[in-house]
């Protein structure tokens, strides 16, 4: 391809993916986020939303709990009683009535085009004429109350039925208040855009090999922005501040250990520890956390760097960090994750796609990007794993001091892995193992000699600070239940947090990482099987019977590059079964997250599903059917069958990441609950679900607001809008 049609070929798609997401972005409502404090609303901050409704309490829950001023209202204790006020503008072709069904709260109507209409919200809103009237309503809830959420619809005036639901691009920004942030978007998009387009060209028009390189970055550089930018979504709002409490004690540890070389941190067993310890109890947005000091049952390297993001983001006290900061880290180190993963891809396959592939795979998995945005050890862990095996491999192709060095380098980096979480150790013994059958025991024992020095500096903390307290903590750590089902968890569930989902995505990880692996030479399987197998082991015996998402991280990541040589080789040679995977696990599994499952489980919609499968399935099978049949004439059938389906899913990948914040309710434990299984006198979701009744409105405490506020002064006040 000529280079400057390559690069006006690059820049239209990049403008047309920013396109895209300013479709999702660009509209919306503008919402001021209000706690009641006392004997008054005190603002917490406004912002821009992609729709008017509030789907979930966690959305809430964010805006409230990033935008709050620690140093003016201190620290909530409980979950804090709120309202949003919603500024938005719909596009009426009729007159149509306005309804809001809230759940958990209740909404008052304050003005449509700056004129008051009403107070409460009643079976029938108020009448908006044609056009593009700006509705103002106002939502108050309390954060402890679950579920919450308000919906909003149109009512023809004299139908009793045929209410239509909106949609998030049915809502405009009010007049006059199109944010800044359109332009940046645009101006940044078109900056990407011509940066992308610049080096394709540039790329092009250089001489083969160097063209080839020049590509690859090029290629590269846009599978790591897409998979930051998927992680980013919403990145402060789900996985939300109570999902995961380790967050706080690393974010807590972190900023002391900056701040005044102090270890603090939560502790599930403070009364264990006796007078090794002092325990100060803290309420924190409706939950209570036992803090002691010292605090050891984590190593500090991950908590150091949660900590920078805290300070750097202004936090005065250990308990003022903010997610919106400190989970910056984990995207940074996603970011690494992705370029050492085609790095470590590229070292083991000097040609063809597999890296490519292996970085696709890790950029759009779900679980993944998810799991990938929570501060925990394992976001540090994995890059130091990656950077671990290639150095090593980078030593195996060297000769005299070349090689010491660079095993040396490797080694250092196993070691670093104990001092972000002990269970790293594993990766110390793997590359020993690794140095061992490359080049015999000298090279072995510098592995582990190293590797070993490295790691007790990690005994070197905690003599520093406090022996006694550092051992107790450690043996601690490893009071929990064993069982002979240690292992069978990791290859057939797949967590976000404590959601059970994801089994499809890590099924097939397994299975391609299998095909693929017997079809490796020798020296390259050993260095994908020697830290998968000796990590498995360690965080199964060391987790005993407790089950969390970020415990699997870094076996996500070796299975990746697997999965991507499995892709390579399908890419090569279509086959019938190798589509069967990428279909039925990688493509099928995904549909689950983008289609609400109640409709489904009716009789009255089986057939129509039993035929749109059937069609489906014979649309993605056929052309690796015919390139079985026909392997010459119809590979590039297969190719294009493959490609097509990898599109596909990473479609509906990016759809179940970014519609997470509701698909957490609508499909929360799914590999957990029973579907398609009629049982009406029995109980239809599968023992173990979580089935949680949704729970009445809690009655306003008694210093609450008055529900409904003087409309005319409010009226008045949205006409010039905060």
């Amino acid at each position: 391809m000529p280079p400057l049609l390559l690069a006006l070929v690059v820049c239209g798609a990049c403008l047309g993916l920013a396109a895209l997401f300013e479709g999702w972005t660009g509209g919306g409502a503008r919402i001021t986020w209000e706690v009641w404090r006392g004997e008054e609303w005190v603002p917490v901050q406004w912002t821009h939303e992609r729709s008017a409704e509030l789907k979930s309490g966690r959305r809430a829950l964010a805006r409230i709990a990033q935008g709050w001023d620690f140093d003016t209202l201190g620290v909530p204790e409980t979950m804090p009683r709120f309202r949003a006020t919603v500024r938005t503008r719909l596009t009426l072709p009729s007159p149509q009535h306005l309804v809001a069904r809230p759940r958990g709260g209740q909404v008052v109507f304050l003005s449509v085009d700056g004129a008051p209409v009403g107070a409460r919200a009643r079976s029938r809103g108020p009448e908006l004429e044609a056009g593009t009237p700006q509705v103002t309503f106002r939502f108050e809830g309390n954060l402890a109350v679950e579920p919450l959420s308000v919906s909003l619809e149109l009512c023809a005036p004299n139908a009793s039925t045929g209410c239509q639901t909106l949609k998030a691009s049915d809502f405009a920004l009010p007049r006059g208040k199109d944010p800044t942030r359109r332009r940046w978007h645009w101006g940044l998009a078109l900056l990407g855009a011509l940066l992308l387009a610049s080096l394709a060209g540039h790329a092009a028009r250089r001489p083969s090999p160097r063209r080839r390189r020049a590509l690859e970055a090029t290629a590269l550089a846009i599978l790591v922005a897409a998979g930051v930018g998927l992680r980013a979504v919403d990145y402060d709002v789900v996985p939300d501040l109570r999902e995961n409490g380790d967050e706080l004690f690393a974010t807590w540890n972190g900023w002391s250990l900056l701040a005044t070389g102090e270890t603090r941190g939560w502790s599930l067993w403070p009364g264990a520890y006796g007078t090794r310890v002092d325990v100060e109890k803290i309420g924190y947005f409706g939950q209570e956390w036992y803090v002691i000091q010292p605090y050891f049952e984590h190593p500090p390297l991950l908590h150091l760097l949660a900590g920078a993001a805290a300070h750097a983001g202004g936090a005065t006290h250990w308990s003022h960090a903010k997610l919106r900061h400190t989970r910056l880290v984990p995207l940074a180190l996603q970011a690494l994750t992705l370029l050492l993963i085609f790095g470590l891809g590229r070292r083991l396959d000097p040609e063809g796609p597999a890296p490519f592939l292996a970085t696709f795979l890790y950029a759009f998995l779900p679980v993944v990007a998810l799991q990938g945005r929570a501060i925990k050890e394992e976001a540090l862990l994995v890059p130091l794993v990656l950077g671990t095996l290639i150095a090593w491999t980078g030593a195996e192709r060297r000769r005299g001091a070349g090689f010491w060095l660079r095993l040396a380098l490797a080694a250092a980096l196993a070691g670093l892995c104990t001092l972000t979480k002990v269970t790293g150790i594993a990766m110390v013994l793997a590359l020993g193992l690794l140095a061992w059958r490359a080049r015999g025991v000298r090279a072995a024992t510098v592995a582990l000699g190293v590797g070993f020095a490295v790691s007790g500096l990690l005994l070197l903390y905690g003599a520093l600070i406090d022996w006694d307290a550092f051992v107790f903590a450690t043996g601690q750590q490893g009071v929990r239940g064993m069982h002979f089902n240690v292992f069978t968890r990791f290859f057939g569930d797949a967590l976000v947090n404590m959601n059970l989902i994801g089994r499809g995505w890590v099924v097939f990880l397994w299975v391609a990482f299998a095909a693929s692996h017997a079809r490796a030479a020798p020296g390259a399987r050993l260095v994908l099987a020697a830290p998968l197998v000796a990590y498995l082991v360690g965080i199964a015996i060391g987790s005993g019977d407790w089950t969390y998402g970020w415990y699997a991280m870094p076996l996500h990541a070796l299975l990746a590059i697997g999965a991507g040589r499995f892709l390579a080789e399908l890419w090569r040679r279509p086959t019938l079964l190798g589509g069967a995977l990428v279909a039925l696990l990688l493509v099928f599994y995904t549909l689950n997250f983008v289609v609400d499952p109640a409709p489904l489980e009716r009789p009255s919609s089986w057939v129509e599903t039993r035929f749109a499968t059937l069609l489906l399935i014979a649309t993605l099978l056929a052309p690796f059917a015919a390139a079985e049949i026909w392997p010459r004439r119809a590979r590039s059938l297969g190719r294009l069958g493959l490609a097509a389906a990898l599109a596909l899913f990473a479609g509906l990948a990016t759809a179940t990441v970014v519609d997470y914040e509701q698909g957490y309710d609508r499909h929360a434990d799914f590999d957990r609950r029973r579907f398609f299984n009629p049982t009406p006198t029995r109980d239809r979701v599968g023992r173990g679900a979580r089935q949680v009744d949704p729970p009445r409105a809690a009655p306003p405490p008694s210093d609450a607001p008055p529900a409904v506020d003087t409309l005319r002064e409010d009226a008045a006040r949205d006409r010039g809008g905060p």
